[in-house]
This record gives structure tokens, C-alpha cells and sequence, in this order.
């Protein structure tokens, strides 16, 4: 979360503004221009906090692997350069509810604009029709939405100790791997649904966790591209990843 939540019955607005500058070896500047505004309430005894931001980022000279058509070859061959402009513009929000003593509820989403505002680059799939215009797609890794959810509930044991369950539920929009914007080469919508359960001390010191990652046993890509321009051709990363972790943790004291 961009804001941390205050404990205490008032609101806080934020105005911040960067101006950041990343040298390369190749002292090639990338120029980033970031705006964010956020407000943060937490109501009487903590019951409820919420969190809220708007940003907008401005990059110029941003790097992308280019597709450079050799005049020599006529092939398409990859090229690292600073060569695009892009813009983001997002909002966040987050909400915490302690409904009861022992049920806490929360909510959380994320929208993104991010778009290149000035791409040029030859298309790895058709390099015949030469130098496009990319302008407009969406930025490669950057999902329109995504949202997650949890809700967690304590039972008191026997003495000082404690259950702690909690489920929490993600779901992200489609995302591209490449900045043509390839259906071939992009992961659509999807959820993840992971199982907590613990026992442990008041004090948290001791703690026994199992955890269960990914149960509904999704099979995602994490990272994608083409090879040698054929869309029919991909490699990356697939990920299904269903698995039960335990854990025992133990908090010495100083």
C-alpha cells in the first residue's frame, strides 16, 4: 500500500511530487515525472481504517527491446534502447474492519491506466510492413485491475494461545508480455485463492502455521514471449503452483 494507516480518529491528505532521473552506463537519462495525492482515515478505536491515492506517473526515454530491421539481413533482430514515452495513472484503495473482536474483514483494489504515449518499432511477426506505430497499447506487466480480499477470525485456547484462521481471495486482470500487445503472448484474468490456519502465542512468540497456496489449483503465465516471431512458438513461465506449507516460528526476546 502506498500509505501506512494512522491510528487514530482523523484524516491526512498528501501531496507528493517527484522528479526522478536513472543514469545508465551508457549515461542514456530516463526521466520520470510522478505526481500522488492520498488521504488516510481511521475512525474511533481503530474499527475501521481506510486508505485511499491517486498518482500519475510521466516517463520519457523509457527502455524497451526494440525490433530493429537489419537492412543487410532483412530480419527484425532485438535491440535494447531508450525509445518510449509512456504515462500511468492509477488509484488505490484499501479498507480495514475489525467487525468483531475476533473477525477482521479487508479490501483492497488497484486501477491502472499505463499506456505508451510514443512507440516506434518494427513488428517481430511482420517485419515486411516495416516501422509501426505502437502508440496507445498498454504497458507490457501492467493489469487494468486487480482487486484482493481477506477475512480473517481468532478463537481463544486454552491459556495464553490462540486459532487464527484467514482466506484470502486475488484476482488480476489481463496482462501482455510484450508491447505489441500480442493475445498469443499474454495472460488473461485470473484468481488465486490461498488458506491460512495458526496457532500461536498472545505475544505472537510462538507460532505454528499452515498454509495453502493457491487451492483452487489455477494455471497461470508469469512471464511469456514469442520465439523467432512465431507467435505459435512461446516460452516463459507457467506457474501452478498448489502447495501446503508449514511453518514454526519463534520470536526470541531481546
Amino acid at each position: 500500500m502506498l500509505f501506512d494507516y494512522i491510528y487514530r480518529s482523523t484524516c491526512l491528505f498528501e501531496l507528493v511530487f517527484q522528479r526522478l532521473f536513472w543514469l545508465k552506463t551508457a549515461r542514456i537519462q530516463i526521466d520520470c515525472l510522478n505526481y500522488e495525492l492520498g488521504a488516510k482515515v481511521s475512525f474511533p478505536d481503530s474499527v475501521l481504517k481506510a486508505a485511499v491515492a491517486i498518482f500519475y506517473m510521466d516517463y520519457e526515454d523509457l527502455q524497451q527491446t526494440l525490433s530493429i530491421l537489419e537492412s543487410e539481413t532483412g530480419l527484425a533482430l532485438p535491440s535494447v534502447k531508450n525509445a518510449a514515452n509512456a504515462s500511468i495513472a492509477g488509484t488505490e484503495i484499501e479498507f480495514d474492519w475489525r467487525a468483531t473482536e475476533q473477525l477482521r474483514l479487508s479490501l483492497s483494489g488497484v486501477w491502472l491506466d499505463a499506456t505508451y504515449d510514443l512507440l516506434l518499432s518494427n513488428d517481430i511477426l511482420y517485419p515486411e510492413l516495416g516501422q509501426r506505430d505502437y502508440s496507445g497499447n498498454r504497458l507490457v506487466r501492467a493489469p487494468k485491475w486487480q482487486f484482493n480480499t481477506g477475512a480473517e477470525y481468532s478463537i481463544p485456547l486454552v491459556g495464553e494461545w490462540l486459532l487464527i484462521m484467514r482466506v484470502d481471495y486475488a484476482w488480476q486482470d489481463k496482462v501482455y508480455y510484450d508491447y505489441f500487445n500480442n493475445d498469443a503472448v499474454s495472460q488473461d484474468s485470473y484468481c488465486l485463492l490461498n488458506l491460512t490456519a495458526s496457532i500461536e502465542t498472545m505475544d505472537a512468540r510462538w507460532q505454528f502455521l499452515i498454509f495453502v497456496r493457491n487451492t483452487r489449483n489455477e494455471l497461470y503465465l508469469n512471464h511469456a514471449h514469442d520465439v523467432n516471431g512465431a507467435p505459435q512458438q512461446l516460452t516463459g513461465t507457467v506457474v501452478q503452483d498448489l502447495a501446503i506449507i508449514y511453518e514454526l516460528n519463534n520470536k526470541f526476546k531481546q
